[in-house]
């Protein structure tokens, strides 16, 4: 029986910041985000390259001691010919096949370490984790010289410390709209309306408006406002001590990491002149057992010291990888991963 057309608005008058403070708080956080999901991508970089040369290093491990169960073996045959023409004694024969079960147990686990180390890499490719993926590349040689930078470019390279800084950034605008929502709100409101007893006439009717101004603060909150930015004041604060906090564990890490870059890169070289010797050692050894000078378990021993040589090699390499993809990461980036793998 009556046909009403109404159109309302309101408009809030931001006097005091707190709509554009509540504003920034969004954009922070979008900024935010970005930044952590850069942080993600850096992360999952670094991993994938660490499972990657940790492939490697099962590789070369699982061929060092198969080499070891070989030569093993071929002992253990020489020995028994020689037991059966009186030329050695029984305890050899026994300590050659008990150094060759342990050498095929050996075998066993790295076989077993490999395939663990191949899925890890897999399910990061994710690819589905058959354990059996093989690289057919070597470990490489790091540069002794790296550039690290000045302490400062940590603020600018670490994703981390950035978003903790926008974090207080955010903490800093929200206290910025709690303060501002103790002072009294002005908003304009406005409206039109149309009424008619026929749909036809209602657009030919005169157009009625009002405009009003509203001023609007709660009297009685008993203190919930001057409480809450109190709150935002200690949240602030609490926010500026983790970023410090973090700060100084960036530093610390970097510090870290470069001593330990310096005191693997002096253990590899002291243990390649070990590896040399024990290697010398060995060869020595075994001529004088084949003379007879030397009895069988002293060439066990010179050859277990050996193997133990050359599995510190690899593992003193591998750590030494680790470390640099930690430190790159530290210092706030994986840019210059791309010169240590050959991912894709």
């Amino acid at each position: 029986k009556n046909f009403d057309l109404a159109l309302q608005g309101t408009w809030n008058a931001d006097l005091w910041g707190r709509f554009s403070a509540q504003s920034k708080v969004a954009q922070l956080q979008l900024t935010q985000s970005l930044i952590n999901l850069q942080n993600s991508q850096n992360t999952l970089i670094s991993d994938i390259t660490s499972a990657w040369y940790q492939l490697i290093h099962n590789q070369k491990l699982l061929a060092l001691t198969s080499e070891q169960e070989k030569n093993t073996a071929q002992q253990l045959a020489a020995i028994e010919t020689s037991y059966q023409r009186g030329l050695s004694e029984s305890l050899d024969v026994y300590l050659a096949r008990g150094n060759l079960e342990s050498a095929k147990s050996a075998t066993i686990t790295r076989e077993q370490s490999l395939a663990s180390a191949s899925r890890k890499l897999e399910l990061l490719l994710f690819s589905y984790p058959s354990g059996k993926l093989l690289l057919d590349v070597a470990l490489p040689e790091l540069d002794n010289q790296f550039n690290t930078g000045i302490p400062a470019d940590l603020l600018q390279n670490r994703a981390d410390l950035k978003s903790r800084w926008l974090a207080i950034l955010i903490e800093d605008n929200r206290t910025a709209a709690s303060y501002a929502a103790q002072f009294p709100q002005f908003s304009l409101t406005g409206s039109i309306s149309l009424s008619s007893a026929k749909l036809s006439e209602l657009f030919q009717q005169n157009l009625a408006w009002s405009l009003i101004n509203n001023i609007s603060q709660s009297v009685f909150d008993n203190g919930k406002q001057k409480a809450l930015y109190k709150q935002a004041k200690a949240k602030l604060l609490d926010t500026e001590q983790k970023y410090l906090q973090a700060l100084q564990s960036a530093f610390s890490e970097v510090e870290g990491l470069l001593y330990s870059e310096s005191s693997l890169a002096q253990q590899l070289s002291l243990n390649k002149l070990a590896l040399k010797n024990s290697q010398l050692s060995y060869d020595q050894v075994t001529v004088q057992y084949q003379n007879g000078i030397a009895n069988y378990q002293q060439v066990l021993n010179v050859q277990q010291q050996l193997f133990n040589q050359q599995k510190s090699q690899l593992d003193l390499q591998m750590q030494r990888i680790d470390n640099r993809i930690s430190l790159l990461l530290a210092l706030g980036g994986t840019k210059k991963l791309s010169t240590l793998t050959e991912i894709q």
